[in-house]
């Protein structure tokens, strides 16, 4: 090969191994950047999980609370049907003795 030609084939190996090198160092810096993209996305997945498990803790608190309270309100109403019927009750058996007083008193009132 002549000087010349080696000299191109030399200058345009240079000029290849600068053009990777300089691709390496692009690529290093991508990674780097990715790493560390990777790296805060792992931070935020591991701080969302532990608010999803907070949620869930306090939804099934709150849950429970909430069937607590219902049982609570189906006792009282429980307790209000019964108070109700035995309202009702005592109303009926005061009207009928009201009405069986009456008709004594009617009866007795026309005898006398």
């Amino acid at each position: 090969m002549k000087p010349e030609a080696l000299l191109k084939t030399k200058h345009a190996q240079s000029e290849t191994i600068s053009t990777l090198t300089s691709s390496l160092h692009s690529l290093q810096s991508t990674q780097s950047s990715n790493l560390l993209r990777l790296s805060t996305l792992r931070t935020s997945i591991s701080a969302l999980h532990t608010s999803i498990q907070a949620t869930h803790s306090a939804l099934a608190h709150w849950t429970a609370r909430c069937c607590a309270l219902q049982a609570e309100l189906e006792k009282l109403r429980g307790e209000e049907r019964d108070k109700t019927a035995a309202v009702l009750t005592l109303a009926a058996e005061a009207q009928r003795m009201s009405k069986d007083g009456g008709e004594r008193r009617g009866h007795g009132g026309g005898e006398e």
